[in-house]
């Protein structure tokens, strides 16, 4: 559960738009034109917010959006598992700084937006994991509680981590080695 494959509001201080016209990681005989990549970085325990929004390249979901999804899976959750013992669903975390939220709900999130969010174990996952950098146009990554995007923009592909405090280009063999680490580390 730690690495899926996914091919392809808040407050404007946690919003960075990055101008992307130098990228060093161009892919051999390209060169790309002017784009940007959005960025949000973190607040709060939001992780799970901002790796959408940074895989969707916009503010395109909030804390109450995901929440409500979380919600209604738990109900869904409760209704088919009546009765059974230790049936409790926690699709979201309703505390007051909650915000980690399951895979579950950045499934349904990005459903609405028409991405397909499938699992590094997944068959047709570990087919697609050969050659990652042409495979998929983006990557959902959860880590000791924390989701991250890696998503391609253009010809790059950029770390969205909403811990850093901007964007990070990744060269294809970066891409590739950061993903097999994981993969070879037990996270997927």
């Amino acid at each position: 559960q730690g690495l899926q494959v996914c091919p392809l509001g808040l407050g404007s201080r946690t919003r960075h738009v990055v101008d992307v016209g130098t990228c060093i990681c161009i892919r051999a005989g390209g060169k790309m034109g002017r784009k940007y990549v959005y960025h949000e970085r973190q607040l709060a325990n939001l992780c799970g917010v901002h790796c959408v929004n940074n895989l969707l390249q916009g503010p395109r979901f909030g804390p109450g959006d995901l929440a409500e999804i979380g919600v209604r899976l738990d109900r869904k959750e409760q209704k088919l598992m009546r009765g059974l013992e230790g049936s409790e669903s926690a699709n979201f975390d309703g505390s007051a700084d909650g915000g980690n939220f399951s895979i579950q709900v950045l499934r349904v999130a990005l459903a609405r937006a028409g991405l397909k969010l499938l699992p590094a174990e997944h068959p047709e996952g570990r087919e697609l994991m050969s050659d990652p950098c042409r495979a998929a146009g983006a990557y959902v990554v959860q880590r000791k509680n924390h989701w991250r995007a890696l998503r391609s923009t253009g010809r790059c592909w950029w770390d969205l981590d909403s811990l850093l405090e901007r964007p990070r280009p990744l060269d294809d063999r970066t891409l590739a080695q950061e993903l097999e680490d994981l993969m070879e580390g037990g996270h997927c």
